[in-house]
């Protein structure tokens, strides 16, 4: 059996910087961000394909890399973020001063204390662990 290696590459930096942005909110790469993500990858080219998130930070990165390395590209719905809720486009320093005890409660427990309306923790590894099984 041929041993299978994944390399997991998180995207770069979004438009409009550092903010809780889950699978709700679709900002692309940054200038900054296609350079991180560029300076990531750097020559390797040990891939025999790309599978992607759909959202825009990712999906065109791996479009563009698969084009670059002549690699398949496979988008898969599956592979997108966990979704924050209402935490959607808040920074931390909002969401410390606005919702400080339920910030908290996710930090020291993010399973039980799931933001309002974001996606179960649980959930989002049951859906990116059934990827991970697909591919073996």
């Amino acid at each position: 059996m041929k041993e299978t290696i994944i390399d997991l590459i998180l995207h770069g930096e979004p438009v409009g910087g550092s903010r809780y942005r889950g699978h709700g909110i679709d900002d692309p790469l940054s200038e900054k961000g296609w350079q991180q993500m560029w300076e990531s990858v750097g020559e390797h080219s040990d891939w025999s394909r790309i599978i992607s998130s759909p959202l825009l930070r990712c999906a065109d990165f791996a479009k563009q890399l698969g084009e670059s390395r002549k690699l398949p590209v496979t988008i898969n719905d599956n592979l997108k973020e966990i979704g924050f809720g209402t935490w959607e486009g808040k920074t931390k320093a909002q969401l410390r001063e606005e919702r400080l005890v339920e910030f908290d409660a996710f930090y020291r427990d993010p399973v039980a204390n799931t933001p309002e309306n974001a996606e179960n923790v649980m959930d989002f590894h049951t859906r990116i662990g059934a990827v991970f099984e697909d591919l073996r």
